[in-house]
């Protein structure tokens, strides 16, 4: 399945006399220095990308994230070609998805490293046979987040929610972070 990103507005336009127009992007050879802050917004946050719902072992995303995406132990990583604008830890409530952890990372990951964020994953897992407590779990994950990093921003996220929509949900996290 493709999605199509280029498009501005949920609607599929790219232009409204009622919303307030983006911030252009930046041309495609455009760098920065490792000293200098990251864009806002870059060309790689628009355009198709595949939504792979195919099931995929944990053991390949975590070969993956270390080997392709540079991600470090724990579930960390921050852009080496700029500085972050915004740390943004991920929290997901677990128990009993195996299935469904590794199709989520296969498709935030991306989606995270093209928006230049630095960002971890918490996974928060919950044993035993008591009812699912997903709010327990958010609480737990945040204590445990905020012993690592002062982050920027915390994106409670459920494991069986893939972003479809590359503009509307890296506009929404970014929207989060910064308050707007």
């Amino acid at each position: 399945m493709l999605v199509d990103f280029s498009a501005d507005y949920p609607d599929g336009s790219n232009s409204s006399e009622y919303l307030v127009q983006p911030t252009r992007y930046l041309p495609e050879n455009f760098t920065y220095a490792q000293n200098l802050p990251c864009p806002e917004r870059l060309p790689s946050m628009k355009g198709l990308i595949e939504v792979n719902m195919t099931e995929i072992p944990m053991e390949e995303i975590e070969l993956r994230s270390s080997k392709y995406f540079d991600i470090e132990f724990g579930g960390h990583w921050k852009p080496k070609d700029c500085r972050p604008r915004w740390k943004v830890a991920i929290l997901i409530p677990f128990r009993n998805r195996h299935k469904h952890l590794p199709i989520l990372f296969q498709h935030l990951i991306p989606m995270l490293q093209r928006q230049r964020l630095q960002f971890a994953f918490y996974v928060i897992e919950q044993s035993g046979s008591q009812p699912f407590n997903r709010a327990m779990l958010f609480n737990v994950g945040f204590l445990e987040a905020m012993k690592d990093l002062d982050w920027d921003c915390l994106i409670f996220h459920d494991v069986d929610h893939i972003p479809e929509n590359f503009s509307g949900e890296a506009r929404r996290i970014v929207g989060e972070c910064t308050g707007t």
